[in-house]
């Protein structure tokens, strides 16, 4: 993604998920995540990045795995806590954060598991080059070898 202006993509994100924040409707997970969720050992924590309204993070929840759902845009992260809340999981964990921000080098942290997914469908493609190279450094730096 080219460099832009970082208030015009919070303003778009904003306004995106502000409509969805009081949704009561299931939404179904992605086929993405109905694959994944295949894959991953039973015990690992599944962090999504750029969780949006939460689908697909409160769809692995309910599937009984420990969630931490991050993403930058507070109207998204509020829609998946209501969606957490609506359903009683526990699992889930919600959180304001940017991928360059301390927020998410301290959520990194609080994994003690070794089994680790890091889950992050169409992100890569909405944040910039250099925050991409942000976001990989972080996880090659606090991620430790022991993390699958």
């Amino acid at each position: 993604m080219q460099e832009t202006n970082a208030q015009n993509r919070e303003d778009y994100w904003s306004s995106f998920y502000s409509g969805i924040v009081d949704r009561e409707d299931l939404q179904p997970p992605s086929q993405f995540a109905a694959f994944t969720a295949q894959e991953i050992n039973k015990g690992s924590v599944i962090f999504e990045v750029g969780c949006g309204n939460g689908r697909d993070s409160l769809f692995f929840a309910e599937l009984g795995f420990t969630v931490i759902a991050l993403d930058k845009c507070e109207n998204a992260v509020k829609a998946t806590r209501i969606g957490s809340e609506r359903r009683g999981l526990k699992n889930i964990e919600c959180i304001v954060g940017d991928v360059s921000g301390e927020d998410f080098t301290a959520a990194l942290a609080t994994i003690t598991t070794q089994n680790v997914c890091v889950y992050a469908r169409f992100f890569l493609h909405s944040i910039t080059d250099s925050e991409q190279e942000t976001f990989f450094k972080t996880l090659s730096g606090t991620l430790n070898s022991g993390h699958r």
